[in-house]
């Protein structure tokens, strides 16, 4: 029997699709205080956390996945430091979300795919790099999503990460509050992730990460950020929310 099993795809669709309609009540961090672009944009976390990655890992000629794109959180930060991006989903609510933030913000290289992690709708060798933010823990099959990453990157091509952090406290209390973050604690550590991915994957950096999304008050922004300054980071670092994984597709 698996402790902390997540849901299955299915109910995963109907989940997502029901914050968006507002009809999930018992959800702690709704869909205007983690999923929208304009939030992203604004973000001190984003900018400090997410972003110099990207900058580092995605080329002006990159072909890019944005796996588990949601309601287009990240597009518009991602979109212009690349040739191409697609945004892929399994939630229908979602997408069409998504499609308003291209118009929004005029992004001309975007498109979008319904789809789950486990079952990619691409030819094999597409994409020059996937990035992945708060989406692995909710696959139903770990295992499968990540062959279906390594199925469509390019060789040689990269793979960026950020799940949840289980050690730090506050964020595991949420999520064993929260049923659909459940995936977190069954994974959510240096050495889970590290099994997961080190089969096709050569791992070039894996480290705790200040990346808030959602509980990103002033307050929980001062805290992150102290932990993570490098004169605390090398005792304290295992607070942080986030762990970054970057990695290469190992050769066949």
């Amino acid at each position: 029997m698996k402790i902390f099993k997540p849901f299955s795809a299915e109910r995963n669709k109907k989940f997502y699709n029901k914050i968006i309609k507002g009809r999930c009540k018992n959800y702690i961090w709704g869909h205007k205080k983690r999923f929208t672009p304009e939030k992203a944009l604004a973000s001190s976390s984003v900018r400090k956390y997410f972003k110099p990655i990207l900058v580092k890992k995605v080329s002006e000629s990159d072909r890019v996945l944005d796996l588990g794109c949601g309601s287009g959180m990240f597009l518009p930060i991602v979109a212009p430091m690349c040739a191409e991006i697609v945004g892929v989903d399994i939630s229908s609510d979602m997408l069409t979300l998504c499609s308003q933030c291209i118009k929004k913000f005029f992004i001309e290289n975007a498109s979008l795919s319904n789809a789950s992690s486990d079952h990619l709708p691409f030819a094999a060798e597409t994409f020059d790099v996937v990035y992945i933010v708060d989406v692995i823990h909710h696959a139903e099959d770990y295992e499968q999503a990540v062959k279906e990453v390594y199925r469509v990157l390019k060789p040689g091509g990269r793979l960026i990460v950020f799940e949840p952090n289980k050690f730090n406290v506050l964020l595991a209390i949420f999520c064993f509050l929260d049923r659909n973050e459940w995936g977190a604690l069954r994974l959510g550590s240096k050495r889970q992730y590290r099994k997961l991915f080190k089969d096709f994957f050569d791992i070039e950096q894996i480290d705790y990460n200040g990346l808030l999304i959602g509980p990103d008050s002033r307050l929980n922004c001062m805290i992150t950020d102290f932990i993570n300054h490098p004169s605390v980071k090398p005792f304290l670092g295992w607070q942080s929310p986030k762990i970054s994984i970057l990695m290469t597709k190992k050769n066949a």
